[in-house]
């Protein structure tokens, strides 16, 4: 996959593209294997440690010399004219921040992966468009916040915003980051010009323990870190909303929760919860710091 991944960015349309390959502690020796085989193309970053995904989005773009950064994971592709047209855009509006591209599944490139992302009124986030008609979502449109998967950044907005937030290590970090580029008066713009395809949840597992756990605790850190203290106080009331459904879910057997339990069970989809919403709460006073600075 990485491979592809980096095929497709030299590939680019648009002729000045500096590429930046982090390797946030991989064990594959992959990204080694790359950075040997394209000695010149490309500049690797290796922190030493697996910094989590924004901590080692945020030590690649350390480096970059670009006022664009695009963020591109290492399980998708980007269509020839991915960079190109982000650029356009950003130039052409000086008040976007953010570009959100029009992300692909990869097996079916008929279905949108996410074409911006949306937001939840207890913090969680899910992405625009999941699973519908591409041709559904021709249209140039404002949107919340782009996608960790495939996304561009004006670097003077991504600098004022402070980066991502590296102690979320995986999950709702890109959601943390729009919210707070967007407070500071920044616009994001999707665009399906700007096209990537993406194999969902390929790290860590589409229904894994690691993704619910950070999923959960997140959005809570998502939530006292931008919400506005009215939503706040009514988030319990679309919690216990949701709860009830995954409930009905893990029961059935049905949708995510569903799923999750095939794997493991209600006990454990339980716990998982109570631990994230322990270790939210520890880092409650660092996120209300992080809301009082914003």
């Amino acid at each position: 996959a990485l491979e592809e991944c980096l095929q497709s960015i030299f590939a680019q349309d648009y002729p000045r593209v500096e590429v930046i390959l982090v390797d946030n502690a991989s064990r594959d020796g992959a990204a080694i294997a790359a950075a040997r085989a394209h000695a010149g193309r490309l500049r690797l970053v290796a922190p030493g440690a697996n910094l989590g995904f924004g901590g080692g989005c945020n030590a690649g773009f350390a480096v970059t010399q670009g006022a664009i950064i695009g963020l591109l994971n290492p399980d998708a592709v980007a269509d020839p004219g991915w960079a190109w047209a982000a650029v356009e855009l950003f130039a052409a509006r000086p008040d976007v921040g953010m570009v959100a591209c029009r992300v692909l599944d990869y097996a079916d490139r008929t279905r949108i992966d996410t074409a911006g992302h949306l937001l939840y009124r207890d913090g969680l986030n899910r992405g625009r468009g999941r699973g519908e008609p591409a041709s559904a979502y021709d249209a140039e449109a404002e949107v919340a916040f782009p996608s960790g998967s495939a996304g561009f950044y004006r670097r003077e907005a991504f600098e004022a915003a402070g980066g991502f937030d590296a102690s979320m290590f995986l999950y709702g970090d890109d959601v943390d980051l729009g919210l707070a580029i967007r407070r500071l008066g920044w616009k994001c713009v999707y665009t399906p010009a700007s096209t990537a395809f993406h194999r969902y949840s390929q790290a860590t597992g589409a229904y894994s323990a690691t993704k619910a756990y950070h999923v959960e605790r997140n959005r809570i850190l998502v939530m006292l870190k931008h919400f506005p203290v009215a939503a706040i106080a009514a988030s319990p009331l679309h919690t216990l909303q949701r709860v009830f459904w995954h409930n009905v879910s893990a029961l059935t057997g049905r949708g995510s929760s569903g799923r999750f339990v095939r794997d493991g069970s209600v006990a454990k989809l339980y716990v998982l919860m109570l631990r994230a919403y322990i270790d939210a709460a520890r880092r409650a006073p660092a996120a209300l710091r992080e809301r009082k600075r914003l």
